[in-house]
């Protein structure tokens, strides 16, 4: 529309000279009557109109298409245009923030898959190094056990044999009857075959002759105190000490029960309030209130632990305090017995 106005403006524009001209004659000049005059000079002016209306449709329509063909017309066009190139920008924009996204991701990915292959990585050195750790560990155990003297089980001593028995007797008098007749170059048989061998002679020995071997083995019984005491006077003090470690281990093992060995003029250790308890009731024979008769071993030291456990403190007081004078007294000959076999090993 403003191109319309803008076509017919300059229209008129190129009108009015002649408008002009026309008007400065006067009417009186003009040959016509007056009505005649106002159409002869109306119709000029139609005419013009009309021609001026013609000439601004036609620059009209050169503008339109010369607008359409540019791109460069009017307002809406210009609107248009820059709608267009926004919309042309914000594609512009978010393809490249499109591809901002996948290289980034792609960023990430490989970043991922670098911290995965760097974590396996370090997974498997940590790994190489346990089990490495593991196999210095075990030479290093094997190699220590090769150079550390375990500790004993077995004993390094050898004490003289206990007594025999009536059968043990015979027993030893059957082998080497058998290995004194044997021929030359003949071998003599297993123990367990010649034990075989020997029970049924055994058996059929007669009273006296079992009597006989009755009697040897309670000699060998009433001998062996003396021989074992006598061997014993022949252990040092560390011969002592390193047997008792012997024995400790092997009873903590179940293997043994035996005692340890004392040396001569050893301390012995006091009995515990318990076991002074103990000896009193015992003392106190079958008939007292807490055995009644029992005469099984293992029945009155049940009835000797409950009747301790049913004491109170006070009851119990005489027994800890016994012991704990027997304790101090013992630690003191324990101290001057060890100084004094101290100086005589130096």
């Amino acid at each position: 529309m403003l191109r319309t106005a803008a076509t017919l403006h300059r229209s008129l524009a190129c009108a009015r000279p002649l408008v002009r001209a026309r008007a400065a004659l006067p009417s009186a000049a003009l040959p016509f009557p007056s009505a005649v005059a106002y159409r002869a000079h109306a119709a000029p002016a139609a005419l013009l109109h009309a021609s001026a209306r013609q000439s601004a449709d036609a620059d009209e329509t050169t503008n339109l298409r010369a607008s359409a063909g540019s791109g460069q017309g009017g307002k809406a066009d210009k609107e248009r245009a820059r709608k267009d190139k926004e919309r042309a920008r914000k594609e512009r924009e978010k393809e490249r923030a499109a591809r901002e996204k996948e290289r980034e991701r792609a960023r990430k990915l490989k970043e991922k898959e670098r911290k995965d292959k760097d974590k396996a990585r370090a997974l498997k050195l940590r790994e190489q190094e346990r089990a490495k750790a593991r196999k210095d560990k075990e030479k290093a155990d094997k190699l220590k056990a090769k150079t550390t003297k375990k500790p004993r089980t077995t004993s390094a001593l050898h004490p003289p044999k206990g007594p025999q028995n009536s059968w043990q007797i015979f027993l030893s008098d059957f082998i080497a009857d058998k290995k004194a007749s044997l021929a030359e170059g003949e071998k003599l048989a297993s123990v367990s075959a010649l034990t075989q061998v020997a029970k049924p002679a055994y058996q059929e020995l007669s009273a006296e002759d079992k009597a006989a071997l009755q009697e040897r083995a309670e000699e060998q019984r009433r001998a062996y105190p003396a021989i074992l005491d006598a061997w014993k006077k022949t252990l040092t003090p560390a011969d002592i000490r390193e047997e008792n470690a012997v024995r400790t281990r092997r009873r903590k093992l179940g293997l043994s029960r035996k005692a340890n060995l004392r040396l001569e003029g050893e301390p012995k250790k006091p009995m515990t309030p318990y076991f002074l308890f103990a000896q009193e009731i015992r003392a106190q024979g079958l008939d007292s209130d807490v055995l009644r008769g029992q005469t099984d071993i293992l029945e009155q030291t049940k009835l000797i632990a409950q009747a301790w456990r049913d004491l109170d403190e006070a009851q119990k007081k005489p027994y800890h305090d016994t012991y704990a004078e027997a304790r101090e007294r013992y630690n003191k000959e324990k101290a001057d017995f060890d100084a004094q076999h101290a100086a005589t090993e130096q």
